[in-house]
């Protein structure tokens, strides 16, 4: 099973594999790949937690 995340510096934010991510000059300063690297703890007071079940 592959992870995906979203890519900001790409036209239209396609999702792409992690492989590519880890291949990318831009993998330092990227937002969603340090996201993954370093998930937070503690969700954001006021958003309510993802529920797959709905």
């Amino acid at each position: 099973m592959s992870t995906y995340l979203i890519c900001p510096r790409r036209k239209g934010e396609p999702r792409v594999a992690l492989d590519v991510c880890m291949a990318c000059k831009h993998r330092i300063k990227c937002s969603s790949f340090q996201q993954y690297r370093n998930p937070r703890l503690f969700p954001e007071p006021g958003k309510p937690a993802r529920n797959s079940a709905t």
